[in-house]
């Protein structure tokens, strides 16, 4: 029903005309009837916000959405003038003011009394309004006190001519200075204070205006185990803060954040915190941490639709159903917390990792239908039967260390799952070996000791080399052998080591070197999907086959092994290069290769190219120079980016030849204009090509055109071409210029279906016949020997056709 007056009142805002005087508006002016109508508007908003008699959904309504009907937009200043008693001026954006006339009072009326209003022009021509009137305000704040008190206010309304519109722009009592506003704030915080803003932003003692400015700019601060932290009012001026963490303080109250809407990561776990009301429009929040607070209520992120991870640990609520609410959690931490339950999460179909350790859960059945978790920890509860688990297609780890679990069975056909943690249960050695029989791909640790088993089976190569890599002594701790499996890279280069299995247990892996090693073998490998950069070479590897599923991979050095081809189909986007000289890899497999993955640069034949670089003559190394730079050394990543490339352009160059584009491997397209080139010949070899521009260049050979198979566009203008019969065969072929050539019969055009350009213009041919069945789109044919009564007959065939002739 509120919607409904808010609509019909605003039909009186009918737009005002620009007036240009700068003058106080006659009474009974239809002008001051519609600034009026804004005023009494927001008056009817402001106590609809303020009664005790809306709902908690209307005023949310209010305060994200309907004052835009009024306001030029969120930005709009307020001088606050809701606390009779503040010393300070404080200027807030419009949605924090409303905020804080919903926050600051159980019932509240707002009346005002206008006393004048004045028109005047703003610099750029457009028209606003200036209303000066008394504001009273009575009511009862949250804390039971009874408030009566006017003041003067005034309020600037512009008019979009444009939108033909009027909009509220400002509201205050006193005319607005930053820099006393922003110093004063400044000069009323504590040391501590200003300390912690001067340390995040490395200002020096002095803080200028513009420093001040950063300070309120600051996006992200921790404040984490700051235990002097216990009063955070002066966060309440950094409007652009998105991150804070305030964890391990003495913060209790977040009153003075609660119009900082645009935070998306709080931290408050381990504080004395217990009221989360002035989050109830922090709805960008997408991470909350409310471990260990002693928080009751969770009411208020049913406001928050983005929230993604919520961390619960340790707490003691007196219902988790709003966690029902969140829908877009991707991540939920309930260890050691009250949950008694876990009904309240059977709708969130967006969880990918849950904990829910160390609580007194007993029936896992309301998870059954969150497909999309992939890590759950259940460690030490009651918890026993795993079949409702059974559907959770995309679970990779599961934790059941201290709990009564004692079949594995039901995660039998569970794809992605990697490992099963169930140390203290009762899974033993047979049946943890039976799982994996069953699900080879599954890694089941059963045994605390299983770790130490596993460390005095490695040889004592690889001991050396997590040894090295971790900074462990001879005599491995417990402690230390768990460090392996976190381990993101491992360097083997010069080692005695054979062997890549130890490899396997190591799954955040990113960087391998195993460069001029014993190994042969990438299978150990196949699995660890994080694998960015891979050094193989000097190896006796000769099969690549297992990492080609790395989707992750970089960097590639395989140089110097026994590899004799690359996987077949292998498509890895992320690729940027790989290196295999002196291996059996040609130039068929490599394009093939670049064919799937046009952006990975392949270094295969370093010495051949650095042969054929030296033998250049001046000329085509001026021309190559475009494309590789002027340095004087060449190197070999610049040669095989050059030959490797699509397309080729040069003109105006006394270059007689072209079989130095022997060394190209997937040309696609070659122009060239102004040189001294008289056959086509080495461009048979090249039957990638797609266009072929060889004008205004002495050109008698074209008869290798015809092996180009893929050829769809060929200018051959300016030249002494006299024939276009090799051209026969290129049945692909769409655009062809032979201008201004030696041509006089187009015989050898019949058969190009697919013909829909051709430009003989300047030539002697007298007969269009040979394009009669040809459904060309345009045909230029001007100073030709065509005669008029053979192009009107043409014209009449090819109706369609678009022909230049004059």
């Amino acid at each position: 029903m509120r919607s409904i007056k808010w609509v019909a009142l605003l039909l009186f805002f009918i737009p005002a005309p620009a007036l240009r005087a700068q003058d106080v508006l006659p009474k009974g002016s239809p002008e001051q009837d519609k600034v009026k109508n804004m005023v009494h508007f927001l008056e009817y908003m402001l106590n609809t916000l303020g009664s005790e008699k809306t709902s908690a959904r209307d005023k949310e309504v209010l305060v994200t959405e309907s004052y835009k009907k009024i306001f030029r937009d969120d930005h709009v200043q307020v001088e606050d003038d809701l606390d009779a008693k503040r010393e300070v001026i404080t200027n807030k954006d419009v949605p924090a003011y409303l905020k804080d006339v919903d926050f600051f009072f159980k019932d509240v009326r707002f009346e005002f009394t206008i006393e004048g209003i004045e028109v005047g022009e703003r610099s750029n021509a457009n028209t606003f309004y200036k209303v000066s009137l008394l504001r009273n305000l009575q009511g009862t704040t949250v804390g039971g006190e009874t408030i009566n008190n006017t003041m003067k206010r005034f309020m600037e309304i512009n008019y979009d001519p444009e939108a033909q519109d009027l909009k509220i722009v400002s509201i205050y009592t006193h005319e607005f200075d930053e820099r006393a506003a922003l110093t004063y704030w400044w000069g009323q915080l504590s040391y501590e204070w200003q300390s912690i803003f001067k340390t995040t932003l490395n200002l020096t003692d002095s803080v200028s205006l513009e420093g001040l400015k950063r300070i309120t700019g600051i996006v992200a601060l921790d404040l984490s185990g700051n235990t002097f932290i216990q009063d955070i009012a002066p966060l309440s001026q950094l409007h652009g803060l998105q991150s804070l963490n305030l964890a391990r303080t003495r913060v209790a109250d977040l009153g003075p954040i609660r119009n900082l809407t645009g935070l998306t990561e709080l931290d408050i776990s381990h504080t004395m915190t217990m009221d989360l009301s002035p989050l109830r429009y922090a709805r960008a929040l997408s991470s909350l941490s409310l471990a260990y607070t002693p928080v009751k209520d969770l009411t208020v992120v049913e406001n928050m639709p983005a929230l993604k991870a919520l961390d619960l640990r340790g707490t003691q609520l007196s219902s988790y159903q709003p966690l029902g609410k969140c829908m877009a959690l991707q991540r939920l931490d309930l260890g050691a917390s009250g949950i008694p339950t876990l009904q309240p999460l059977n709708s969130l179909t967006a969880l990918e990792r849950l904990d829910i350790s160390h609580t007194a859960v007993v029936n896992v059945g309301p998870l059954a239908g969150l497909a999309n978790i992939s890590v759950l920890v259940l460690d030490s509860n009651r918890v026993a039967d795993l079949h409702p688990l059974k559907g959770l297609q995309n679970l990779e780890e599961l934790y059941l260390n201290h709990t009564l679990v004692s079949d594995l069975s039901p995660l039998g056909d569970l794809q992605k799952l990697k490992r099963i943690y169930c140390d203290h249960t009762a899974i033993d050695r047979a049946a943890a070996e039976a799982f994996m029989t069953a699900s080879p791909e599954v890694l089941v640790i059963y045994d605390s000791e299983d770790m130490r088993t596993w460390w005095e089976a490695l040889p004592a190569t690889w001991k050396k080399v997590f040894q090295k890599a971790l900074g462990m002594d001879g005599n491995s701790t417990k402690e230390g052998l768990a460090k392996i499996a976190k381990l993101d890279s491992v360097n083997l280069a010069g080692t005695g080591v054979a062997t890549l299995g130890p490899l396997q247990r190591l799954y955040r892996l990113r960087s391998v070197v195993a460069s001029h090693t014993a190994i042969s073998d990438l299978q150990p490998l196949q699995k660890l999907a994080d694998i960015a950069y891979l050094d193989i070479s000097h190896t006796a590897v000769k099969d690549l086959t297992a990492i080609a599923g790395l989707g992750q991979l970089k960097g590639l050095r395989a140089s110097h092994t026994l590899v004799a081809a690359l996987p077949s189909e292998w498509h890895v986007p992320s690729l940027k290069y790989a290196y295999l000289d002196g291996t059996g890899v040609d130039d068929s497999m490599v394009r093939d290769f670049l064919g799937r993955n046009p952006y990975c640069l392949v270094v295969y034949k370093t010495d051949k190219l650095n042969r054929w670089w030296e033998q250049l003559p001046r000329d085509w190394k001026e021309i190559f120079r475009v494309y590789i730079g002027n340095e004087k050394e060449v190197s070999t990543e610049a040669l095989h980016q050059l030959v490797e490339g699509e397309r080729l352009y040069f003109q105006g160059k006394p270059v007689t030849a072209l079989d130095v584009l022997g060394e190209f491997i997937r040309l696609e397209e070659v122009r060239f204009s102004g040189t001294g080139i008289t056959d086509l010949t080495p461009l048979a070899a090249h039957a990638t090509l797609r266009l072929v521009q060889a004008s205004k260049s002495p050109l008698v050979n074209i008869g290798a055109l015809s092996q180009l198979p893929r050829l769809e566009d060929l200018d051959l203008s300016g030249t002494p071409v006299e024939g276009l019969g090799p051209l026969a065969g290129m049945l692909q072929l769409k655009r062809l210029d032979c201008s201004g050539t030696r041509v006089r019969r187009l015989n050898g055009l019949e058969t190009l279906l697919h013909l829909q350009y051709l430009d003989c213009s300047s030539t002697a041919v007298r007969n269009l016949a040979p394009l009669a069945n040809i459904s060309l789109k345009k045909l230029v044919c001007y100073n030709t020997r065509v005669s008029a009564r053979k192009l009107e007959a043409f014209r009449e065939g090819h109706p369609e056709c678009e022909v230049v002739f004059y």
